[in-house]
């Protein structure tokens, strides 16, 4: 009550819209926020901004998906609500933009299980976990066509000229 008290006797006064301690006008968007406002936010009686929060969110996890490893090949959330979803949910096909076929269509798809990497279907190790060879798929063909259209050669970036030396054709 007394903030409003006081931006009424500033309004009267022809003062209100300028700082009471430096005179300096006061924004027109921290005066739509809080028309009590008579000093700006440098002068303001509240300066310090709680660090301390509610004690519930120590308790709460973020919404599947929003997670912080989302590429983790770990059993999570989201793989949990895909196990339960197999069982029902309330969607039908008439809830979809584009209504599927059957009602198996309608559950969320979950990722491919069978790697981590996408090169672990056609690379292969020995049992010591040397690279032992590379079997020609339709995945491998589709992985080195990727790779080609980005000009790299490694999905991770383009390798080193010390490391690159190995892969390529010329011979010195």
């Amino acid at each position: 009550m007394l903030d409003i008290n006081e931006a009424l006797q500033a309004i009267v006064d022809g003062s209100y819209g300028l700082c009471k301690v430096c005179k300096a006008p006061i924004p027109k968007e921290r005066l739509e926020a809080l028309p009590t406002a008579v000093t700006c936010t440098e002068h303001s009686k509240e300066q310090t901004v709680s660090q301390n929060r509610p004690i519930e969110e120590d308790l709460l996890s973020p919404p599947a998906g929003q997670f912080e490893n989302e590429e983790s090949a770990a059993y999570d959330g989201e793989d949990a609500y895909q196990d339960v979803e197999r069982y029902g949910n309330s969607e039908t096909p008439s809830d979809m933009e584009f209504p599927p076929l059957t009602y198996d269509d309608v559950y969320t798809q979950s990722e491919d299980e069978d790697y981590v990497e996408d090169y672990e279907g056609f690379a292969a190790a020995d049992i010591e976990g040397k690279a032992s060879k590379v079997y020609p798929t339709k995945a491998h063909e589709a992985y080195e066509e990727a790779l080609d259209e980005e000009g790299v050669m490694t999905v991770f970036g383009d390798l080193k000229p010390y490391e690159e030396e190995p892969y390529t054709q010329e011979n010195h």
